[in-house]
Parts: structure tokens; C-alpha cells; sequence
């Protein structure tokens, strides 16, 4: 009777279940500026700590990011309309209500790098000088003056200011898989490249000790996994400081020095730990099971703010304190009336590929005996991660009898950098048949009747791909603003991004040919089965024309295809009314197609 019940509940319900996420202290730490969608989407909220929630920003879009000013308590957020990422800077006052908009023109991205110690300049980045290219510059806040300060070249910003003020660090990345770091002397306007390095290497995550001697970072530079490394300013070097066998996902140093907060990647389960670099003494941070993202710690030093999430828990804000060894749940945010107990927890699980490759992946099944209609899920990037995070729509379809396996193919993050360039060029095809083997796994230990793929992003041109490629295997496909065909992706992609995605797919110019073959738009006589494509008009990653195309293609050579294309949207389905659409029509799709009801 009780799952009777559950499968009830419609899925608008479930897609209006809350996080909590983005925390940050006040100046004076005595509240926590957070970001939470509880009213269904994403604007930012403060709770005191010893109070009630407050919500900050009403905005008719939903806000990206906000924090606090270093000094007062003002709030800056960023805001884009519609999708587009070309995101604006906005200063909140509190103590008016009013909200200043800092940057001028929507056409232009403005990334916002970090403040001066004093607070009276805020260091962003935009591309607004040819759309390509971010350089680098300085507001003043008083008198609103805007200055240059560096001319880029590509994908640069800003990532860290010095404590006193003196030094900036920028990044360039080339690729997903390649960046430097580049020291800037404010005081001599002079810049130094600090991160020379053969191959592919990424520097990230700097956090400066006081005093302006050097700063903690991330960097897989000569390792097949990130480490923890410290840059030292004096010696212009950088010196190994801790590794693992596996990926330091995130560092956070406190303000004094005293404390370093770092998280490992094992299997997409993190696993926090606090160094007091005092006594020399690690303490594991008690958060397991799940994942643990952010990492601020409050003025003082005494606390760090974190963001916990697994499977069966929303995302919500947790304060740890290093001293006492203790964790405090800051905010609670609610299931849409759904009890925690019904969510279900997968199953790590791992398959041979074709070539002995051991792939792993996340297995979750509803109750009842298998086999069970199947979702192939296929993550993001391409070098993105499955990890154990709380999904409203894997909780959905589980209570709807639908089992869900989200294997981690080859080029996914995760498992060092040795595995990540695994579908480099020509080597995607590689990757294609890790998603025929995921298919055999699941019909060979008799988990699945039938399986439909679906994924967004490079989960979306996965979905073309094994429909294309394997054109027998699949009984239908969900693509969410995924690519169809690599040479228009290459071309109408936003200009800022299309030298990092050439990188990684290959140089149109160069590799025409297996571009074309690895493209499922080439492919298309070969899909037979019904696909729902779904895609937002205002997306600049993968540009809604590779919808368009296939769809008129399929359409041509009558496939059953349904489309949807959301005018507000860009690269993805955020507005809780275009989501709650979505999923009605996925589920609609999946009653006819996967459960074999047509």
C-alpha cells in the first residue's frame, strides 16, 4: 500500500524539493549568506545563527552566485537572463534594500575574481572586448571608476588576491585539462608566469597564508592525480606537499594560517580532513557517505562552512569545528513533503569494457524483484563525474519502478588523468563501446528488460551516439541540449569557449574526418529507435541547432521523435515550470516507450 502510495506523488512534487548550497560569513561571522531554490529557483538567502532565514534577493531569474563584501555587509551576486551566461555583477545593501547593477551591457560576461583586502575594489574579469578574449580589470566601489589591469588572452580570470593587497593570481586555461597561473605585482604592474610545465596540467584552488609568502593550490602538474602543493613566492617554485591515490577535490585555508581543509575523491564519495598545520594532527571531518563541496572557513578561524549531500540527503550547509571536533547543521531544507526514508541509495558497481577496462558506476534499483525497465544515464563534460549526489529525478523514476545505472566511462574525472584522456580524438570510439558494455552488463546479470539512455551535455550526444551506433541495443533515448554533430557544434559554440571544446574534441581543420564519423547527425539512417530531444533556445554551450538538425532528420525518415524547446532557456532546464514540463513529458515518454505501454 505504502509504494502504491509513493508512486502517487507526481513528479512536480520531487522537482520542488530544496537545496541549500554557496555559503559564505558576514564580516563579523554572525550570519551565513547561502543559495537555496526553496522557492523553487535558485536566490539567495542569510540565516543568523541565531535566528531565523532571511531571503536576500528577489530576482525574476534566478541568481548564479552571491557573497559577502569583506567588509561590509553588503552582498554582490551574478545574474544572467534567460540562460544566455553572460552573467552581470550586482551589489545588495542591506540596510536599503537596494540593489546597484555594477556592469553595463548583457551582451558581455563579467566573472567576478576576488576584492581588495580593504574591500574598496572589486577585481572581475569580461570578454566585452571581442567576445573571445577576458581581459582583466578593477572597480573602484566609491567612485564606480573602472580601470584595466591586464590585457588575456582566451579563458583567463582572476583567482586569488594576496592578503595585503600587493599580489594577484590569474589563470588561463587552454583546455579542460590544461591551465597556468600567472603572478601579477600590482604594485610594479608586472606579471610573472609561474606554472611552466610540458603536457597537460591543471593549477587551481589558490589560498594565499598570511603574510603574502606563497599560497596552498591543487594541481595534477607530473602526477596522474591532484595534489595538494604550495607555491613559494621567495624560492618562485612549487613544492609537492600532499598526495593520495586518488583526487584532492578541494582545499580551504583558514584566515590565520592554522587550519587546511581538504577533501579526497574515492569511487565520487568525498572524504573531508582538517590539517592543523600547528600540531601536525589530521581530523576527519564526520560527513561520509556522500559528497562535500565548499569549504569556507568564518573570519575567525574557528569554524568551516560545508555543503553535504549523498543520495538519500538534499544538499544543505553544515558548520564543523576544527577545536571541538564537532558539526553543526545550519539550514534544513525540506523534501516537498516526501519522506527521506523512501529515497534510495545506489550501489557502487563495476564491468569490464571490450578492452578489460574496469568501469565503475552507480547502480540504483526501485523496490521489488529485477528485471525493471532501465535508464543508461550518462553524465556531462565529457570529463565530468557520476558521484553519489541527491537527485529529485532519479528519486522520481525510482518511485515509478524504473532502475538507473550511471556508469563513469572512460574520459571521466575521477580515476586519475591517465583515464581521462582515454577518448582523446579518435579514442571516443572507445568510449562509445564502455556504453555497449554497460548495456551487455546490465542485460547479462538480468537487471534490465528494457533500457532507453538519456543524459544532457555530452550525455545528450552520448544518447545520439549509442542510438546511432548501436542502433539494436536501445529501446529509446532522451537527449537533453546534447551535440549532434561535432563541426556545427565547433563552429556556432560560444567564441569564448570554442578553442577549450576544439581541445578536447579535435580541430575541425585537422581532424575533419573523425569528427564526422565520431558525429551521430551522419549516423542518423542508422537510429531507429523513438527519441524525446529537449533543448533551450538561449543555450550558448551547445547552440539549439544541433537539436533542430536532428530532429528534422529523424523526422525525415519517420522515427518517432518528440521535441521540446524552451524559448527562456539556455544550456539546461532550470525554471521550476520548465522543469516541471520537461519531466512530465520524460515521463510521459518513458510510459510508452520503456515500460513498453505503447
Amino acid at each position: 500500500m505504502f509504494i502504491y502510495l509513493l508512486a502517487l506523488i507526481p513528479v512536480e512534487r520531487y522537482l520542488q524539493i530544496s537545496a541549500a548550497w554557496g555559503p559564505d560569513f558576514a564580516p563579523d561571522d554572525s550570519v551565513i549568506l547561502y543559495m537555496t531554490n526553496l522557492t523553487g529557483e535558485a536566490q539567495a538567502w542569510m540565516k543568523p545563527l541565531d535566528a531565523c532565514p532571511v531571503r536576500v534577493t528577489f530576482e525574476a531569474e534566478p541568481i548564479n552566485y552571491a557573497l559577502f563584501h569583506p567588509v561590509r555587509n553588503w552582498i554582490l551576486f551574478g545574474m544572467d537572463r534567460e540562460g544566455t551566461e553572460r552573467n552581470q555583477l550586482y551589489l545588495y545593501y542591506p540596510e536599503s534594500g537596494e540593489v546597484n547593477r555594477l556592469t553595463p551591457d548583457d551582451s558581455v560576461i563579467y566573472r567576478f575574481g576576488d576584492w581588495s583586502p580593504d574591500g574598496k575594489i572589486l577585481y572581475f574579469s569580461s570578454n566585452g572586448r571581442n567576445g573571445r578574449d577576458f581581459d582583466v580589470f578593477a572597480m573602484e566601489l566609491e567612485s564606480g571608476r573602472v580601470r584595466e589591469i591586464h590585457r588575456g588572452r582566451g579563458y583567463m580570470g582572476v583567482s586569488s588576491v594576496s592578503p595585503t593587497g600587493r599580489y594577484m593570481v590569474l589563470y588561463r586555461y587552454t583546455s579542460n585539462v590544461n591551465s597556468d597561473l600567472y603572478l601579477l605585482d600590482l604594485k610594479r604592474n608586472h606579471l610573472k608566469h609561474i606554472t611552466p610545465h610540458e603536457g597537460n596540467a591543471v593549477f587551481r584552488d589558490v589560498n594565499w597564508v598570511p603574510g603574502d609568502s606563497g599560497f596552498f593550490l591543487l594541481t595534477d602538474m607530473g602526477n596522474d592525480f591532484f595534489y595538494i602543493a604550495y607555491y613559494d613566492l621567495g624560492r618562485d617554485t612549487i613544492i609537492p606537499y600532499r598526495s593520495f591515490e586518488w583526487d584532492v577535490e578541494n582545499i580551504s585555508l583558514s584566515r590565520d594560517g592554522r587550519y587546511l581543509y581538504y577533501s579526497i575523491n574515492e569511487h565520487g564519495y568525498s572524504r573531508g580532513y582538517v590539517l592543523d598545520r600547528r600540531s601536525g594532527k589530521v581530523k576527519k571531518v564526520p560527513l561520509e557517505d556522500g559528497i562535500l563541496s565548499s569549504g569556507v572557513f568564518s573570519h575567525d578561524s574557528k569554524s568551516l562552512a560545508l555543503v553535504y549531500s549523498s543520495p538519500t540527503d538534499n544538499a544543505d550547509i553544515y558548520l564543523y569545528y576544527p577545536e571541538g571536533d564537532s558539526v553543526v547543521q545550519i539550514t534544513s531544507s525540506p523534501t516537498a513533503g516526501i519522506p527521506p526514508s523512501t529515497f534510495r541509495a545506489p550501489r557502487l558497481v563495476s564491468y569490464e569494457s571490450f578492452d578489460g577496462t574496469r568501469i565503475y558506476g552507480f547502480l540504483y534499483t526501485p523496490e521489488g524483484p529485477p528485471p525493471y525497465p532501465t535508464i543508461l544515464y550518462f553524465h556531462g563534460g565529457p570529463e565530468g563525474q557520476t558521484r553519489p549526489y541527491f537527485s529529485r529525478v532519479f528519486q522520481f523514476f525510482l518511485s515509478r519502478g524504473y532502475a538507473i545505472f550511471a556508469p563513469n566511462i572512460r574520459g571521466s574525472r575521477g580515476y586519475g588523468k591517465k583515464f581521462l584522456a582515454m577518448d582523446n580524438g579518435g579514442r571516443r570510439f572507445d568510449a562509445l563501446k564502455d556504453g555497449e558494455y554497460a548495456y551487455r552488463f546490465l542485460k547479462e546479470n538480468g537487471i534490465a528488460s528494457r533500457v532507453c539512455v538519456m543524459g544532457a551535455s555530452y550525455g545528450g550526444y552520448m544518447t545520439l551516439a549509442m542510438l546511432a551506433f548501436y542502433p539494436h541495443l536501445f529501446d529509446c533515448g532522451v537527449d537533453i541540449v546534447g551535440i549532434s554533430n561535432f563541426l556545427t557544434f565547433l563552429r556556432n559554440t560560444g567564441p569564448w569557449r570554442r578553442q577549450l571544446r576544439i581541445a578536447e574534441y579535435g580541430d575541425p581543420e585537422k581532424e575533419r574526418d573523425v569528427l564526422i564519423k565520431l558525429s551521430p547527425y551522419y549516423r542518423v539512417d542508422s537510429i531507429r529507435a523513438p527519441l524525446l530531444v529537449i533543448h533551450g533556445k538561449n543555450d550558448p554551450r551547445v547552440p539549439y541547432t544541433e537539436a533542430e538538425q536532428i530532429v528534422k532528420a529523424l523526422r525525415k525518415r519517420g522515427v518517432p521523435v518528440e521535441y521540446l524547446l524552451f524559448e527562456d532557456e539556455g544550456h539546461g532546464i532550470v525554471k521550476l515550470e520548465n522543469r516541471i514540463r520537461a519531466y512530465r513529458k520524460i515521463e510521459e515518454f518513458f510510459g510508452k516507450y520503456l515500460k513498453g505501454m505503447h
